[in-house]
């Protein structure tokens, strides 16, 4: 499987170390997430939760040390059927950064 540099591996971006996983709204949901990456030895750099109450669904947004990680993150991630999204870099306005 060969690198696009626009689009990444699996339509990863190469160049971002930021993206989120859909998380069920239930015990252990993030545990599970961190076991599948400690288990392929995959660092966190840092993480957050996004919640919508009113759905019950979350988002596990993620950043790793480096684009490699991420690659391996998003692979893994991707072959135990969770959805990983490429997080928006936003300004402090909460518009969407277009420059990258």
């Amino acid at each position: 499987m060969g690198i696009d540099r626009n689009l990444g591996i699996n339509n990863v971006n190469i160049k971002d170390t930021k993206h989120s996983v859909k998380v069920a709204d239930k015990p252990g949901a993030i545990s599970i997430i961190s076991a599948i990456l400690a288990a392929g030895g995959i660092n966190i750099k840092n993480v957050g939760i996004n919640h919508n109450r009113e759905s019950g669904a979350g988002a596990l947004r993620i950043e790793f040390y480096d684009a490699s990680s991420c690659i391996s993150a998003v692979r893994k991630l991707r072959d135990y059927n969770y959805e990983v999204v490429q997080n928006e870099e936003r300004d402090l306005s909460g518009k969407v950064d277009t420059k990258r």
